[in-house]
This record gives structure tokens, C-alpha cells and sequence, in this order.
């Protein structure tokens, strides 16, 4: 941090002013010059999309159950779809702030944080400081979707900046600054494959996740996780390939990987119930697993689809398909 004249994403911290009041040092940050050596970007996900390279998290390894590729091979009903979902940033109603002040060769740091021991060993390792040196004080969040749990430069900076200037200091990011400074949900694209028999029961699932993550960090949310346990499939094959690019790194985003990842499956089981002409709901009962798999516990699975069969009691109409129901609230 501050440490380099390299550039890894636009919206990088290269300085920090302070001054005794905001409008001075928003003004001085206008009387700064600054030159760059200009180099070709990496910012165009879909040209470097065929780029992508397994991740360095041996977590993300391609989940391999049977022969996926080859059950889809001779599968007579099948549905193939790449579903793409966009970055999105997190904006809680609060921007990231921090007021930083030191007594001695021990600091206090005033800031919102999801994880407020994460938020003391953040500082204390990039200030090179004990952690029994730093204390966090977090009496409200102000929202923060994820982006406040991990810890981002404005924590450091602040303390930076109130130990040269041996005064307390307060660094709050701008709506503007929001959108570059404390990570994102990173942009996905999501081929989901599905082979089942006539009468609807899977036979393969493939869930392969193309991304991006930061020139040198990396994170890459667990969009597959889902698939790994939702349905009883005897072949199935979850991989991850992730680009480098010149934009910050992302982060835990509501519900990461989760949120987007059902969003892809269970799209391609809508698509696959249609080309089955079969009822969405009975598609899912029917692949039910039998035993539940590892990160799963039977609870949430059950109620999944004991939901399932209850609103198919409410919803199936006349002729055995899903029909609309009005409420006092309108159809749904």
C-alpha cells in the first residue's frame, strides 16, 4: 500500500491528503498532478474470458463424480445454457469510515466492520504492529453486504496518516470512491449442462464458472457449490477458471456464490423441465437426493423440498400443470 508506482486497478489509492476540513482536502487533491506511463489494461472480461486458468485455491479444484461429459454425450434429453451474471457493487446506506488515533505505540481505529477481530489483524499486520496494540471500536455497521468484512485501504490509511500528523484523523470514502475501493461481486459467466431420462431423472450436471479476480490476490466466489449438492446425480463435474484483470478484487458479496450460482442452476432445470414437458416442481422432487452430501446439512435441504411439494399441493391446477394464484397481493 503506497508502496509501488505500479497500478493494479483504476481507482487504487496512490496518496492520501489531510487537512482541517473536508472541502480543503478535496480542493488540495485538485492541485496534485500526477503522470502515468501508460500500458494496455486488462479490462474486457469477454476477450479474456478464453484466458482463464484454474484458481490457486485448492478448494476450487474441478469437483469430478462419474463421467459428466459423457453421459451428456448420449443423453436424448439434455439442455446446454452459459448464463452470465454482471458485477455488482454493495453501497450499504454507510460508506466506509474511519477515525484513527494513537496513543503512543498503540492506536485506536473507530470503524465499521462485519469482523471486528479481522478488522485488528488486518492493521496490526500492515502496520507491523502487535494485535494486542490495535483495538477496533465497531458500535454500528451501517450496512455492509459483505464489503466490510474483510478490510480495505481507508483502515490503514487513516492510521498512516494520524500517526504522521500526531493528531486523530478521519477518512471517509465518497459514494464515488465506493464503487473502486472496497471490492465487488465479480462478473460470472456459467455454462450449466443437464442430461435426465424421459421420465425426468438426471443423469449428468456440469457447472462450469468462468471469472475474473485482481492482477496478484485472488477471490473467486464458490458459484458451483449449489450443484455439488442439490440434486441426486450420478455424473457431475463443478469447475472453476478465473482470469486476472485490472480491476480490484473482489469479495463477499449477500450471499456469494450461493445467489448467483442457484440462479444459473436452477434456471437450466426450468429449461429442462420445459424441453421434458414436464412440471418444474416434479422435476426437482423427483431428483431429491437420497443422502445428503458434505457442506450440507439435512435441514436446510429437507425444508427445500418439503417447500416444493406443499406449494405444488397449492398451485397444480386442472390439467396437472402450475396454475396462478390470486392473493389479496395480486398473482403469484
Amino acid at each position: 500500500m503506497l508502496q509501488s508506482p505500479e497500478i493494479e486497478f483504476y481507482g487504487q489509492h496512490i496518496g492520501l491528503v489531510v487537512a482541517e476540513t473536508f472541502e480543503q482536502a478535496r480542493h488540495a487533491t485538485h492541485l496534485i498532478n500526477v503522470t502515468y506511463e501508460k500500458r494496455e489494461p486488462k479490462v474486457d472480461f469477454e476477450k479474456l474470458a478464453s484466458e482463464a486458468v484454474l484458481p490457486k485455491d485448492k478448494e476450487k479444484a474441478d469437483a469430478i463424480r462419474g463421467d459428466a461429459k459423457a453421459a451428456l454425450s448420449a443423453a436424448t434429453y439434455k439442455v446446454e445454457q452459459v448464463y452470465a451474471t454482471p458485477i455488482e457493487h454493495h453501497h450499504p446506506l454507510e460508506p466506509h469510515a474511519t477515525i484513527a488515533e494513537w496513543n503512543g505505540d498503540h492506536v485506536t481505529l473507530y470503524n465499521s466492520s462485519q469482523i471486528v477481530n479481522g478488522a485488528q489483524t488486518a492493521a496490526a499486520s500492515t502496520l507491523n504492529i502487535k494485535p494486542e496494540q490495535v483495538r477496533i471500536i465497531s458500535p454500528y455497521i451501517g450496512g455492509g453486504f459483505g464489503s466490510k468484512g474483510g478490510q480495505w485501504a481507508n483502515l490503514v490509511l487513516a492510521a498512516i496518516a494520524a500517526k504522521q500528523v500526531n493528531r486523530p484523523v478521519k477518512l471517509a470514502l465518497t459514494r464515488q470512491q465506493m464503487v473502486n475501493s472496497v471490492g465487488l461481486r465479480q462478473r460470472n459467466f456459467q455454462k450449466v449442462s443437464l442430461a435426465a431420462t424421459k421420465d425426468g431423472k438426471l443423469t449428468a450436471l456440469a457447472h462450469e464458472i468462468t471469472t475474473h479476480s485482481a492482477i496478484k490476490n485472488e477471490f473467486v466466489e464458490p458459484c458451483g457449490d449449489g450443484s455439488k449438492i442439490m440434486y441426486d446425480v450420478p455424473n457431475s463435474l463443478i469447475t472453476y477458471r478465473v482470469v486476472p484483470m485490472n480491476i480490484i478484487l473482489p469479495t463477499y458479496t449477500r450471499g456469494p456464490g450461493k445467489s448467483t450460482g442457484s440462479f444459473a442452476l436452477e434456471s437450466a432445470m426450468d429449461e429442462l423441465a420445459y424441453a421434458l414437458k414436464m412440471d418444474p416442481i416434479e422435476l426437482r422432487i423427483k431428483n431429491e437426493p437420497a443422502v445428503i452430501r458434505p457442506m450440507e446439512s439435512p435441514g436446510p435441504l429437507e425444508q427445500r423440498f418439503n417447500a416444493c411439494r406443499q406449494g405444488l399441493k397449492l398451485l397444480v391446477g386442472k390439467n396437472g400443470r402450475p396454475s396462478l394464484a390470486r392473493t389479496s397481493r395480486g398473482i403469484t
